[in-house]
């Protein structure tokens, strides 16, 4: 808008979104619940996409700071630097996420990560943290898992509880969900090497060509995008490292030329993995 103008369109932003928070919990009940991420206010176009992109990183930081609720991006920014409390809300996500899908291998691996990482001598969480990982899980599964017990006990329910197939799915739609989440633990578990669709295809006895057409319908995106996609998460990650060189970065993501990789990192974050690092030391 114009300088001008500033004050009153201000004003009408705020209301909007006083009202948006409003309708979010009103809508937020017992079963389900809407969560929303504000940041602050973004004056240029490449600043709001920024902003985007980190609340995708954040989102899943909601199973600990509690769904249902209006979070700011400024407190979930500090417990994002922290990688102990990112791993375990991925993992409760993955978790989640597999049993969504009645996809039981995947939730069986998921539940064995999780029952390691809680075993960690270092784990620790905030005061209230672990109820709302309860709250996320009871909602998001249908369990009935108690705050006031332990974590092996919660464990435990979790591993004895049923994991039924839907009877109305069809065979060949639930056996390509599983398809393309074999695809996705793979490229998350092997994203730092020379892989492609075609050795993934001949792996599961399937065409490449299928393969790339099941991918795409499920994730909207293609196989290579995918992937370029975890690699440049995962290399923002290691930059947050100032004892990591860049051209290690590069080789750890997957990348033997640092200067592709470089050219890649700043395709899809609009600045070179040097300048990104240092955008990083002023924050």
């Amino acid at each position: 808008w114009e300088p001008m103008q500033d004050r009153r369109a201000e004003q009408s932003v705020q209301k909007y979104f006083k009202t948006l928070e409003g309708e979010i919990r009103k809508l937020s009940g017992k079963d389900w619940a809407l969560t929303a991420i504000k940041t602050r206010e973004s004056p240029a176009y490449q600043e709001l996409l920024d902003r985007l992109e980190s609340l995708q990183e954040f989102a899943s930081l909601r199973v600990l700071y509690g769904i249902g609720r209006l979070l700011e991006v400024k407190s979930l920014s500090q417990s994002a630097k922290n990688l102990d409390q990112r791993d375990l809300a991925n993992q409760i996500q993955s978790l989640c996420r597999s049993y969504r899908d009645r996809n039981q291998l995947n939730y069986i691996k998921a539940l064995e990560r999780l029952k390691k990482f809680l075993q960690k001598e270092s784990f620790t969480t905030q005061p209230n943290q672990m109820e709302n990982v309860i709250d996320f899980i009871n909602r998001s599964i249908g369990c009935q898992l108690k705050a006031d017990q332990g974590p092996r006990q919660w464990l435990q329910a979790l591993e004895q509880y049923d994991l039924l197939f839907p009877a109305n799915l069809p065979k060949d739609e639930l056996q390509n969900t599983d398809i393309v989440d074999q695809v996705i633990a793979f490229v998350d578990e092997h994203y730092m090497s020379n892989i492609g669709i075609g050795q993934i295809a001949e792996h599961l006895k399937i065409t490449p060509n299928y393969l790339s057409t099941l991918f795409h319908r499920k994730t909207g995106i293609n196989f290579m995008a995918y992937l370029k996609k975890i690699r440049m998460l995962k290399a923002k990650e290691l930059l947050a490292d100032p004892n990591i060189q860049v051209h290690q970065v590069a080789q750890q993501v997957g990348y033997f030329s640092t200067r592709h990789f470089a050219r890649l990192f700043a395709e899809h974050y609009g600045c070179l993995p040097s300048e990104y690092r240092d955008k990083y030391k002023t924050h």
